[in-house]
């Protein structure tokens, strides 16, 4: 295979002695890629039968990896957000939508576009996939996602669950994003979350 073609999976190769550029990348890591053989699936199966047909789920480790490097090196180039530090978001906080929207937001109205499973994945990679997966989202246009994190074991949950709304406070995710909610019983209730993003300037 030649050093400047597509993988199986439409990412470059990991022989390849040279990267790709950030345009070519972006794209791979942005649509529904075909996996490499034995890697876990990007699929357009929906969660539950109430899921859109159009959305698909990220759960690929690889597709995370390269769409997280590409974030790093593009996220603070973006100059229509502000970096600096946000008040904390509490799970359920709809103050920064309007009335009817956040009511319609909490209750699993408003249809998410995109999907990230977290199942199988730790900490540090889940964090990793979760800072991308936002701000792939945001460069897309892309207003409300979802994220499973599972619930884990025991009375305080798993350690994804209780990890997400840190993370999303963080630095890197809060300024991209105006809410996060657990999700209703049908998309995965509290083993899930719905994020609200920024409108794209």
């Amino acid at each position: 295979m030649g050093k400047d073609k597509k993988g199986s999976d439409g990412l470059p190769p990991k022989n390849a002695k040279e990267k790709w550029d950030d345009d070519t990348l972006w794209k791979a890591v942005t649509k529904d890629v075909r996996p490499l053989k034995g890697k876990p699936k990007i699929s357009k199966t929906p969660l539950s039968q109430d899921k859109p047909d159009n959305q698909s789920t990220v759960s690929s480790k690889d597709t995370a990896q390269q769409a997280y490097e590409l974030s790093l090196r593009q996220s603070r180039k973006s100059s229509d957000i502000s970096f600096s530090r946000l008040k904390d978001l509490d799970t359920g906080d709809t103050s920064h939508l309007d009335g009817r929207r956040g009511q319609k937001f909490r209750r699993g109205k408003i249809s998410y576009e995109a999907t990230l499973d977290l199942h199988g994945f730790t900490q540090s990679e889940a964090y990793q996939a979760l800072e991308s997966f936002v701000f792939c989202a945001y460069k897309l246009g892309q207003r409300c996602v979802l994220v499973i994190t599972g619930k884990g074991k025991g009375l305080k949950g798993g350690v994804l669950q209780q990890s997400l709304p840190k993370w999303l406070n963080g630095e890197n995710i809060r300024p991209y994003i105006l809410s996060f909610s657990f999700a209703k019983p049908s998309h995965g209730g509290q083993g899930a979350y719905y994020i609200y993003i920024k409108k794209k300037k």
